[in-house]
């Protein structure tokens, strides 16, 4: 992935007012010409979502967030670089003091297994205090740090405020990284920058991945794509349109191009599409297209796809590179791609434990067509399935996605809590036993 970094500017009035803090043929733009000619384009995998992004843009990941981990990666660092990250790391920290000036590096755990090796940092211990009931509670927490090295690729996390107990989560969660050099994963994960962290993993249903994206023809086009699961969502898009000062005071500097619902490829939407006339005297344009997600399940993250075209990198805006139509057409195209990322997980069933002709098999969220005893076919890696592996359900009821017991952490048995989650993919129900 390149690293030529690309920003969206923030000068947009639109912007500053509304948004956010496999394989076809695209359309690049030529500078040269009024025309639109088709250019292949390349998928890519960000979070759980495959986007079409044409070969003449450059990526930038912003940022990326994984149960409370921020996770940056590095494929130009050699091993001995790495090696030499890690020990200007460990020294740095160790000079370093605490609130209470005490020494904030506390603890180094050096691992090694299955092809991955670093260290995990704890520094930087506070102490803070709340009331509860009238009576002062103290807490403490400390930061995390870890430098993880897999083949040729390096993998930073970073949890700012954490306990000792989130070490053995980030572990787990180390394990079930797989490197990938550009290819769009079958396995039900999480894509991040060169990785895909496999499901199931431990740790709160929270992740978001953040990527800009940049025409290096017409350096005004500027694209933005983000997918995050795990907080309340906000108002709508078309709400928070309704709602919005800026175009109350100038309606006349926007003129929708198209504002409504949208569906693309089954995920239910809303776009704001606008040509806007800025207070500088230029005629931008602004897309925008939003999904409103469900707190607390990866399954249906809040979702933004946003093209700007007179983006100007922090300066003034700039009319805009394209006409109307070409601007349209790039967008549609665009727009269009995106689609959750599909995985083996039902060729797989039918290829091994359940090759036969006559079995039925139902993905989650469509109707039983027989009443009887159904197979929850997913590969749990020994996690139990909420309910059992076998459930009855009568003709006519909607299939439900399974929910499999997760790790149970100290916390956890303190509270007498078993967590759950889902997995990222739909669940393939398999007929057992019909009942008559």
């Amino acid at each position: 992935m390149r690293r030529n970094f690309v920003y969206i500017s923030a000068s947009s009035v639109l912007l500053a007012a509304i948004s956010l803090p496999v394989s076809w043929h695209l359309y690049e733009v030529n500078p040269m010409s009024d025309n639109i000619s088709p250019n292949l384009a390349r998928p890519m995998c960000m979070g759980r979502y495959v986007l079409d992004i044409p070969f003449s843009m450059d990526i930038a990941v912003k940022s990326t967030l994984i149960s409370g981990w921020r996770v940056n990666t590095d494929v130009e660092d050699s091993d001995n670089e790495f090696d030499d990250e890690i020990s200007a790391k460990e020294v740095e920290l160790a000079n370093e003091k605490n609130m209470r000036d005490l020494r904030s590096l506390e603890s180094v755990v050096p691992f090694s297994f299955d092809g991955r090796r670093g260290k995990i940092f704890t520094y930087d211990r506070r102490w803070t205090y709340g009331f509860s009931f009238g009576k002062r509670v103290e807490s403490e927490m400390v930061a995390l740090i870890a430098f993880v090295r897999i083949g040729k690729i390096t993998f930073k996390f970073h949890k700012p405020s954490a306990d000792e107990e989130d070490i053995k989560d980030l572990l787990k969660i180390i394990e079930r990284i797989k490197t990938r050099d550009g290819e769009i994963p079958n396995e039900p994960g999480f894509c991040i920058e060169s990785g895909l962290i496999l499901d199931p993993r431990p740790g709160e249903p929270i992740e978001s991945i953040a990527i800009t994206a940049g025409l290096r023809s017409n350096e005004d086009i500027s694209l933005l794509f983000s997918s995050s699961a795990g907080s309340l969502p906000r108002d709508s898009l078309l709400e928070r349109i309704h709602n919005s000062k800026v175009r109350k005071i100038h309606p006349n500097r926007f003129m929708p191009i198209f504002h409504g619902a949208r569906e693309i490829n089954g995920i239910l939407g809303e776009e704001a599409s606008d040509k806007v006339w800025e207070i500088n005297g230029t005629r931008t344009h602004k897309f925008m297209w939003e999904a409103k997600g469900k707190k607390d399940d990866v399954m249906h993250p809040s979702l933004t796809v946003e093209l700007t075209i007179g983006n100007s990198k922090g300066m003034p805006p700039v009319n805009s590179s394209l006409s109307d139509e070409e601007v349209r057409l790039l967008w549609q195209k665009i727009s269009s791609s995106l689609k959750l990322r599909d995985t083996t997980a039902l060729s797989e069933l039918k290829q091994t434990h359940y090759a036969t002709s006559n079995i039925n098999l139902v993905k989650a969220g469509n109707e039983c067509p027989l009443t009887g005893w159904w197979n929850c076919g997913v590969k749990t890696d020994h996690y139990e399935v909420v309910g059992g592996a076998s459930q009855f359900f009568r003709r006519g009821m909607l299939m439900p996605q399974a929910q499999l017991f997760g790790p149970v952490t100290l916390l956890d048995k303190m509270k007498n809590h078993r967590p759950t989650f889902k997995l990222s993919t739909p669940t393939v129900w398999i007929l057992v036993k019909e009942h008559p």
